[in-house]
Parts: structure tokens; sequence; C-alpha cells
């Protein structure tokens, strides 16, 4: 199960596309979802919505679903004493920031394939997007143990593309959409297929 997630850096990276509140918000990864409580975003994806959580990253579990309870000297619970709404304004921030970049930017492409009717399979396909604002489409890709994308390739706008010569087994591609003011979309991950 994957899940899309919002990076950030302190500072503008080369290329960065910010917001207005100067967040850096290109950089869409693709992460295992490793919570024990899948449910929050489970429902969504067996429908084909994409789902993100939004999480601070040094959980303490015994302060979220928790009953209140003092055990072994240790109070458990969602309290408001250990809420740090400092961090949560900034969250909300970040949150606001991601919303108003995925606004901008068209929507995901679809349909991504790439063909392999034989071993090349190096055509990578997808559907017109409608987004009257479009400007291209870009092909993106990765090492697999790679979490940002450190390839992208403008391929105009199109609806395919011949894939760069690399080792498709060790590389991760994708397709994202390019508002005419440079507003990406989240990548779109292809499927195989193998039969034309």
């Amino acid at each position: 199960m994957t899940v899309e997630k919002q990076t950030y850096h302190q500072g503008p990276v080369p290329g960065a596309v910010l917001n207005p509140a100067g967040v850096d918000v290109t950089n869409v990864v693709a992460t295992i979802h490793g919570s024990l409580t899948p449910e929050r975003i489970y429902p969504y994806q067996t429908q084909g919505y994409p789902a993100a959580r939004f999480t601070e990253p040094n959980e303490t579990f015994a302060h979220e679903h928790q009953d209140v309870r003092v055990e072994n000297g240790v109070q458990f619970g969602d309290l408001v004493e250990f809420v740090d709404f400092n961090y949560v304004a900034r969250v909300a921030k970040v949150n606001a920031a991601t919303l108003w970049s995925l606004s901008q930017a068209p929507g995901t492409p679809n349909n991504v394939q790439i063909h392999a009717p034989v071993l090349t399979n190096d055509t990578l396909t997808w559907d017109a997007n409608t987004d009257p604002d479009l400007d291209q489409y870009e092909v993106v890709w990765r090492q697999t143990s790679e979490e940002d994308w450190t390839n992208a390739i403008p391929v105009g706008n199109v609806t395919s593309t011949s894939l760069p010569a690399a080792p498709k087994d060790n590389f991760q591609f994708g397709v994202r959409a390019v508002h005419r003011e440079g507003h990406r979309s989240p990548v779109g991950f292809p499927v195989t297929n193998f039969t034309n």
C-alpha cells in the first residue's frame, strides 16, 4: 500500500515551486504506510482516491489512542497538557500550503501505463488531462532506493513517450502534469500493460 506524502525543506531548493507562505511543495514522495492504523487512509485508497496521513514524526503512543489513566506513574491519554500548540499551528500552515499548491496544479495523470509486450518496456502512455491551463507533462524517475524524484524530462503536451535508457528494474517511473505557471501535479504511477 502506498500513500502520497509531502516533504518540506527549510529553505528554497533550486527550481522549487514556493507557495505564498514560502514553503517548498514540489516534492511528493510515495512511501509505504507503516502505521498500525491503516483504516485512516485505506478506505480512500480502495476507492481510487489518493490519501495522506499528516502526523508528527516523533509520536508518543502513550498520548494517543489511549484511555485516560495513570499506569505505573505514567499518564496515558489524549490530554490538552500534551499538545504543543505552536507545533499544531505550524502543521496547519503546512497543510494549508499543501492544499494551496495542489489546488494550483493540474490533476494527476490517469491511466498511466508502461507497455511491455516485449522485454524492452520502453513506452509510457497516459490519458490526456482536460485542465485548460495544462502546459505539458514531465516523465520523472528515481532509483528505487531514492525517496525524491531525481530526474525529470519535459515531454510536451503529449500522451505517450519513450522511457529513457535505464535499467527498468532499478528505477521507478511516473508522469506529472505541469500548469502553465509551473505548478506540478502529484505523480501518476504506471501499471504494466503486457498485452500491447
